[in-house]
């Protein structure tokens, strides 16, 4: 048996801050997000044990990354 999943939205946006000011913004425009899964194996069949395969699929139209000067050291000092 298999499953469907499909997500569409028309833009999500995000926003990194480091101590009150913008480091990292992004926006991400019509995007569509499909997962799929398919699952394998015969019960009571022991030779091959049961899986699931599950597939991904993500589209979008474009992609927007605004950075400031500060940026780089700000995720530096944010990952330490």
């Amino acid at each position: 048996s298999s499953h469907a999943f499909n997500v569409l939205t028309n833009a999500i946006e995000i926003r990194l801050d480091y101590m009150g000011s913008p480091t990292l913004m992004g926006r991400i425009s019509h995007i569509l997000l499909r997962l799929k899964d398919d699952h394998h194996g015969i019960t009571g069949d022991h030779s091959a044990p049961p899986s699931t395969l599950v597939l991904l699929n993500l589209e979008w139209s474009q992609l927007h990354l605004m950075i400031t000067r500060s940026t780089t050291p700000d995720i530096i000092k944010m990952a330490m």
